[in-house]
Parts: structure tokens; sequence; C-alpha cells
């Protein structure tokens, strides 16, 4: 049997702490049902055969067991209104999607123009003048 990581370590804390909020001992199928894993992925899991490394499997248990999860596994945490923005887009019809993709191009452009008037001002500011 593979060593136990700390991945698994916690993963089996998580579950035992989602077992005493049933009130009851429940299945590791059932806990793998609860995360939208499979059974055998969530077995080799707890048992440090192997890790999550797909990004929409750290996902699904991020969303049910907490952000902590990327922490434990030397992943970057997702930033958070990116994702607010993704979960918004993907909500959005397609009418929607392109008004707010040409809002956001009209957004960049005026940053664009701000940091072009910018380096105008501190070339002006910082070129001597001739007489």
């Amino acid at each position: 049997m593979p060593k136990r990581n700390e991945f698994s370590q916690w993963l089996d804390k998580k579950y035992l702490e989602w077992q005493m909020a049933q009130g009851e001992r429940v299945l590791l199928k059932d806990f793998a049902d609860w995360l939208g894993l499979s059974n055998q992925l969530l077995s080799h899991y707890m048992n440090g055969r192997n890790k999550p490394t797909r990004k929409d499997l750290i996902e699904k248990i991020a969303t049910k067991l907490g952000d902590e999860v990327y922490d434990i596994l030397g992943v970057a945490r997702p930033n958070a209104r990116i994702q607010a923005l993704i979960k918004s887009y993907d909500e959005m019809d397609d009418e929607s999607q392109a008004e707010l993709l040409e809002y956001a191009k009209q957004l960049m452009a005026k940053k664009r123009e701000k940091q072009k008037q910018s380096e105008i001002q501190q070339k002006s500011v910082f070129t001597p003048k001739t007489s």
C-alpha cells in the first residue's frame, strides 16, 4: 500500500467530518457521490495512490470541502473575481455574452488610452526644454 500523503490524510479527515455532519456512519461510496467523483477515484485519493491534478476535479473537491485543498495540493487558488465572472458568463445567453465581451474590449481600449496619455505626460515632464 502506498504511503499516505498529506492530501490523503486531509481527505480522510474531511470524510470523517462529513460523516459526523450526516449524523451517522456513511459509506465511502456516498461520500464519492456527494463529491461528484467515482468511488474508485476517491479510493485512490484516500489511499495515497493518486492526487487530483485535473483542474475540474480539484474544483469539485474545493466546492464541497473548501479552498484549502489548493494549498494542500500546492496549486494556486483561483482568482475569486475571475471565477465569479466565468460563472456569470456561463449563465448568460449568447447575446449577453457578446455584449459583455464588447464592453470588456471598450474598457481595455480606455485603459490603453489612459496609459498612453500618462506616458506622454511623463515624457514632457522629464524632457528638458531648450531655449
